[in-house]
């Protein structure tokens, strides 16, 4: 008999499997909503007050991937410019940890990180959990493939840069 390649999972079983599909087609509301609301804001509090560490970094981070595919499938990219300049400023932020230990904030930067806040917070008020569910597993499948926004070498436009090459 061939040895078997995967580890072996069990399929989930759910208790509740109505209220389990009615429930993704519900929007985030309430204590859920004002949770995620204050993870990112604090987030952003330390980073403004020069006590970021790797976890508030983590947060914003994820916050900017979540808004950018989100807004690739139910916005047009309708905020995309918004969101680029936020994750650019992260990756600056993130290039001056990586030269001085600490995460430093630039006025230009604090600014598009607050705007991207702004809009991402507009995007978990308008759409469903399901929705929101179908980024995560979008972000986790780029993940998975090294599909990296945040790459060292590339600029706004996407392009690559010389010191790329």
């Amino acid at each position: 008999m061939k040895k078997r390649n995967k580890k072996y999972k069990p399929k989930t079983i759910v208790q509740n499997p109505i209220n389990y599909f009615i429930g993704g087609y519900k929007r985030i509301q309430g204590e859920e909503l004002t949770d995620l609301y204050a993870k990112n804001h604090m987030a952003m509090v330390k980073l403004c007050s020069g006590q970021a560490d790797r976890d508030t970094w983590d947060v914003l981070v994820g916050m900017i991937n979540m808004s950018l595919v989100l807004a690739e499938q139910h916005f047009n990219d309708e905020y995309h410019e918004i969101l680029l300049d936020a994750r650019d400023g992260l990756h600056a932020i993130g290039q001056r940890y990586m030269d001085y230990g600490r995460f430093v904030l630039k006025g230009d930067e604090m600014n598009a990180l607050n705007n991207a806040m702004e809009v991402h917070e507009a995007q978990l008020e308008a759409l469903r959990i399901i929705d929101i569910e179908r980024a995560y597993d979008e972000i986790q499948r780029r993940i998975k493939h090294n599909h990296n926004t945040m790459n060292i070498y590339v600029t706004k436009k996407d392009q690559p840069c010389e010191a790329g090459n």
